[in-house]
């Protein structure tokens, strides 16, 4: 068993929001910053010689800071954060050659 952790931060991401299907006159397309945390767990189990079998948990944490307010064809709309939580289980099997040397 291998736990592990990681983290972002994305200083120069950006959001574009898709008002042209709202009928404004343009799409809109600000920067935005954002940050991301993770942790799991990785179980590795050998099956053979030549198979092996990984399965991970995990639990990652999304913040997006988008603008505060965009104005729009004289409409001001107000822009919040968004956050995201995220739980997973990972599977992968493991496929590994035995060249034989002469």
């Amino acid at each position: 068993m291998t736990p592990w952790a990681d983290a972002y931060a994305d200083l120069r991401g950006k959001t574009k929001v898709m008002t042209t299907q709202m009928c404004a006159s343009r799409d809109v397309s600000k920067s935005a910053k954002g940050w991301s945390v993770g942790i799991g767990l990785n179980v590795g189990k050998q099956l053979t010689d030549s198979v092996g079998l990984e399965f991970d948990p995990y639990y990652r944490h999304k913040t997006i800071y988008k603008p505060r307010e965009i104005v729009l064809d004289g409409d001001k709309t107000k822009m919040g954060r968004s956050k995201s939580n995220e739980y997973g289980f990972r599977v992968a099997a493991t496929f590994y050659s035995q060249l034989k040397s002469k």
